[in-house]
Order: structure tokens, then C-alpha cells, then sequence
């Protein structure tokens, strides 16, 4: 599978080809940025949007939050649901969810961004996608996988200005 947006990140992960299963794994450049919480480089300003971004997949967690980070939001990244609620209810200081709208953990992505929605009303939410069979008729903006930070940063920017609850 390709990963383009870890092409677009070459100085925190490198796609790798695995001849023997002909598929192409991704290599962690920087295995010390790549940990549960907020990112490493500098805070963002406390005017900037704080944003969760949820993924089963460590290394596509971090590469978002590291994309968000450089556009200089406060990214803080989960790769379970029950940690994405967790964190909701210990901090009240959050502006965005970006979850899948698929979700292994919680029934759905979308369950889980209303239980998100139930404990902070004014929580935004993005569900990613990897296709329009994942998000049905959604009631949250949606973001197509795979995406470039250009991408990600329309998107956000979009959904940020927007109302809260707002589609």
C-alpha cells in the first residue's frame, strides 16, 4: 500500500519496499517524535486551534499531527477511542477531532464522534475516509485518505470557522 503523505514527510518516515510481500512498509526516521501525546517541536502560539487526531495506526497519527504541528496548530494524537475519551474528559481544552470515520474500537467512527460531541459540545469534528462507502450520510465534515497537508489545512481551516455541529 502507498502511503503519499509519508512521501510528502521524508525527514519523519520513508516508505520502504518489501519485495517479499510486495507491498511498501514505512520506516520511522525519527522513532523519538513518535510517541503518544502532544508533538515534540515547540508549542503553537495559545491563539492557534488545540486538535486530537485519532488513528489505529501510530505512524499516520503522528505524520498528522506533525503536519498540523507545522501549520501551527497544538496537535495532540490517540491511537484507541477509549483514549480519545479519556482525554476529553480530563481536558476541556480541545477544538477538533479528527478521527476515522471507520473506527475497529468503538463501534464506528461516527459513535465515537458523537459520544466526542456529547461530552464537549463545541468539539469540531473531521472524519477521514478512505472511501464514501466509510462515511455514509455523516453528519460531520469528511476528509478523503489519502491527504496532503495542503489538503488537511483547507480542511481544518474550514472546519474551524464553522459553527459547532455544523456539517
Amino acid at each position: 500500500m502507498k502511503h503519499p503523505w509519508i512521501h510528502d514527510h521524508p525527514a519523519l518516515a520513508r516508505p520502504v519496499p518489501d519485495a517479499a510481500a510486495g507491498i511498501e512498509v514505512v520506516e520511522i526516521v525519527h522513532p523519538e517524535r513518535f510517541c503518544f501525546g502532544a508533538e515534540t517541536r515547540s508549542p503553537a502560539s495559545p491563539a492557534q486551534a488545540r486538535i486530537l487526531i485519532l488513528d489505529t495506526l501510530a505512524h499516520l497519527a503522528a505524520i498528522t499531527a506533525s503536519m498540523l504541528t507545522d501549520l501551527g496548530y497544538e496537535a495532540r494524537w490517540c491511537i484507541d477511542s477509549r483514549d480519545v475519551i479519556e482525554h476529553l474528559d480530563r481536558d476541556a481544552a480541545c477544538d477538533l477531532l479528527v478521527a476515522p470515520a471507520l473506527n475497529p474500537t468503538l463501534d464506528a467512527g461516527l459513535a465515537l464522534a458523537r459520544a466526542a460531541q456529547a461530552r464537549q459540545p463545541a468539539l469540531r469534528i473531521l472524519l477521514t475516509h478512505g472511501s464514501a462507502q466509510d462515511v455514509g450520510t455523516a453528519p460531520f465534515e469528511r476528509l478523503a485518505k489519502p491527504y496532503s497537508q495542503t489538503k488537511l489545512h483547507h480542511k481544518v481551516r474550514q472546519v474551524l470557522v464553522a459553527p459547532p455541529g455544523t456539517p
